[in-house]
């Protein structure tokens, strides 16, 4: 028996079909991770989409988006129970849709040059040796929502960016501005942009995300309010900067040495 939206896109889509026995490119899971997917079209393939044959106890509006854009993209799609889902990625984090399609790529810093806004504020995050892919699609989901505008994440020893990161993002991965610092480390990158913009009017400013502080009753005693920044600067005859990289560290060691080093 097909369901009212199953009878609307019975021509492209199967109700039944066997499980799949390896993906074409790598299988996304999650409706969010899905339906970010499918809108930004960072990925340079999708394949094939495995979904729950009923939308009871999901999101009924996105699970009918997730379908309409398959049927627009001509991206094929097989039904399946929760059980069998849970069998093509051995576990039962799919929320009801699995979606077969290449990796996500990113360009590096060289390959695409970071370029700030000259009439705002652009502030940009920067990972060092992110560890826990849970925690990376953590950071990105929080990221995305508080205004950042991109990240400049270090490859070098530092998790990729997996099903499991965009999953746990939300759909924040396939949304955020990604540049990849993997030809050398990350301080000689902050180094680098420091000395790219000291010639011209762009004023950068990089800011230690760091548990480790000497002092942390001095450190609460310093806070600022966000709005007497401009008077702050004003008070020191400095400008506020138009890049600000919040640096983020590892979750065992925290900021390395040399990233500390470049932090104003």
């Amino acid at each position: 028996m097909l369901l009212g939206w199953q009878r609307i896109f019975k021509r492209s889509f199967s109700i039944k079909g066997k499980l799949p026995s390896t993906p074409k490119g790598e299988y996304l899971y999650g409706p969010h991770a899905v339906y970010a997917a499918l809108i930004n079209k960072k990925r340079p393939h999708f394949y094939h989409l495995y979904a729950i044959n009923n939308s009871k106890g999901n999101d009924e509006h996105r699970y009918k988006c997730i379908l309409s854009l398959c049927r627009a993209m001509d991206i094929e799609v097989t039904f399946f129970n929760k059980h069998k889902l849970a069998k093509i990625i051995d576990l039962y984090r799919h929320n009801g849709f699995i979606l077969d399609c290449d990796p996500i790529r990113f360009p590096t810093l060289e390959q695409k040059p970071l370029i700030p806004a000259v009439d705002r504020v652009n502030v940009w995050l920067a990972m060092e040796q992110s560890r826990t892919q849970d925690n990376l699609g953590s950071i990105l989901r929080s990221a995305l929502y508080f205004g950042v505008d991109g990240l400049l994440y270090s490859t070098i020893m530092a998790c990729p960016f997996s099903p499991i990161v965009a999953r746990t993002s939300c759909g924040a991965l396939e949304s955020t501005d990604v540049r990849l610092c993997s030809e050398k480390p990350l301080h000689k990158y902050l180094s680098d942009l420091k000395q790219q913009f000291a010639a011209t009017d762009t004023r950068v400013c990089i800011v230690g995300l760091d548990m480790f502080v000497d002092d942390v009753y001095h450190a609460r005693q310093q806070r600022i309010n966000v709005n007497e920044t401009d008077a702050l600067f004003a008070a020191n005859n400095t400008r506020a900067p138009t890049l600000v990289i919040m640096v983020c560290g590892n979750e065992g060691i925290g900021l390395s040495d040399e990233i500390r080093q470049e932090c104003d």
